[in-house]
C-alpha cells in the first residue's frame, strides 16, 4: 500500500477473449491471446479519452502505453538532444510527457548531466566522447551490440515508423528475497513489446492504434520470445 493511485475514482478497461479447452491453452496461445486483448484495450481507452479524434492520435496512443512499462517514469524528467534526429522521430515521446507529466531537457550539457537518455546514435556517441557522464541510463533506438559506458544501464530499444514498439529497462529491485525475476533486459534484444500491440500469429503484422493505419507490416526476420522480448534478424 505504498503507491497512491493517479486519480480518484480510477478507470479501468476489460477485455474478455475467446474461451479456450483448458487442453489446448499453450503459453504461446495465452501470450498472444493477451496481445489481442491489450491492443484492444489501449484503443478503447485512448477512445474514450477522446484521442482518436485527433490528428496525430497515433503518438498519442503510443504515449499513452509508455506509461505502462517501467521504463520511463511517469512525472519523471529525461533528456532528448535536439541534435539527434532519432528523437525528432519519436513523437509518442512528446505525448508521453504531456499524459503524465514531466520534463523533456534537449541540450547536449544535459545528455550528460540528466541520468535519464533517450535517443540514437548521435546520443550515443556524445556519451562516449564524454568524460565521465552522469551515471544513470540510455534508452538507444539505434542500438549496437556490446555497447558500454561506466555507469550507464545501456538499454536497446525499437521503434518502427517513429512509433516506440519495445523498450528495454533495469530491472526492478525486488520487493522480498522470495519475488520472482523480472527481466528488464535479454542479451541481443531490442527490449520488451509494449503493452497495446498484438502480433499475428504468422509474426507477418503487428496491430494497434499507435499504428495511422491500424498495423504495420513487420521487418523479415523479427522474432518474439516467450516474455515477448523483440530480436531482429542479424
Amino acid at each position: 500500500f505504498k503507491k497512491r493511485p493517479y486519480s480518484v475514482p480510477y478507470g479501468m478497461t476489460f477485455v474478455f477473449g475467446k474461451p479456450r479447452e483448458a487442453e489446448k491453452a499453450t503459453a504461446e496461445w495465452l501470450r498472444q491471446a493477451l496481445q489481442a486483448g491489450s491492443a484492444l484495450a489501449l484503443r478503447e481507452r485512448c477512445g474514450r479519452n477522446g484521442w482518436l479524434k485527433r490528428d496525430d492520435a497515433a503518438a498519442w496512443c503510443n504515449g499513452f502505453q509508455l506509461g505502462y512499462v517501467n521504463a520511463l517514469a511517469r512525472g519523471g524528467d529525461f533528456v532528448l538532444w535536439k541534435d539527434d534526429a532519432m528523437c525528432a522521430e519519436l513523437a509518442g515521446l512528446e505525448r508521453f510527457v504531456m499524459i503524465f507529466g514531466g520534463k523533456v531537457s534537449r541540450g547536449a550539457a544535459d545528455v550528460e548531466s540528466m541520468p535519464v537518455r533517450v535517443g540514437g546514435k548521435a546520443t550515443r556517441e556524445l556519451l562516449e566522447r564524454a568524460e565521465g557522464g552522469k551515471v544513470g541510463v540510455f534508452y538507444d533506438f539505434e542500438s549496437v551490440d556490446g555497447w558500454q559506458k561506466e555507469g550507464i544501464c545501456y538499454c536497446p530499444c525499437w521503434s518502427l515508423d517513429g512509433v516506440v514498439v519495445a523498450m528495454s529497462m533495469p530491472e526492478p529491485p525486488k520487493a522480498m528475497p522470495t519475488s520472482l525475476d523480472q527481466p528488464g533486459r535479454r542479451e541481443g534484444s531490442l527490449g520488451r513489446l509494449l503493452p497495446g500491440f498484438e502480433v499475428t500469429e504468422d509474426g507477418k503484422r503487428i496491430y494497434s492504434a499507435a499504428f495511422v493505419e491500424g498495423y504495420r507490416e513487420l521487418p523479415d526476420g523479427v522474432t518474439f520470445d516467450e516474455l515477448g522480448f523483440v530480436f531482429l534478424a542479424k
